[in-house]
């Protein structure tokens, strides 16, 4: 199967991306006792992950795509990139109000002195994980999509 070099661009930025997340909820993942300042501690590893990928997508572009240039973007393209930047906002609307739904479903069901009943949304860590969890999913969509309405046809 032969690949255009505007998907094996798609394809780089998916798979960093994804390794990239991988790294950045395991670290998550693995902080065990709660620390004093964790948005702090996360920023730092959320810099040295986004430098990383930046840094993977730029040898990996040259190595794998080269020193040529893309093709140039017809009518066919742009529309490809539309429809998957739509798809993606939608994903990104979606997980939004979820998040939001469930922030305001936990503060009207509260019931003083015990856990939230919905999901554990009740720190402002936690929403800005699930923020950026968002993001990362709605990026994940826009690829996916583009992928395949190239090989499908659009």
């Amino acid at each position: 199967m032969t690949f255009s070099k505007r998907e094996k661009s798609i394809y780089i930025e998916l798979i960093v991306d994804i390794i990239a997340a991988g790294f950045y909820f395991s670290f998550l993942f693995s902080l065990s006792t709660p620390i004093d300042n964790p948005l702090e501690a996360l920023g730092g590893t959320l810099l040295k992950i986004t430098v990383a990928s930046i840094i993977a997508t730029i040898i990996l572009h040259t190595f794998i795509i080269g020193a040529d240039p893309v093709e140039a973007e017809d009518e066919r393209d742009k529309a490809i990139k539309h429809r998957s930047t739509q798809l993606g906002y939608y994903a990104l609307f979606t997980l939004n109000v979820i998040i939001i739904g469930s922030i305001f479903i936990d503060t009207f069901l509260e019931i003083p002195g015990s856990q939230p009943r919905f999901v554990a949304l009740d720190t402002p860590f936690m929403i800005a994980n699930a923020i950026v969890f968002a993001l990362i999913a709605a990026g994940l969509v826009k690829g996916v999509s583009q992928l395949v309405l190239y090989r499908r046809g659009f």
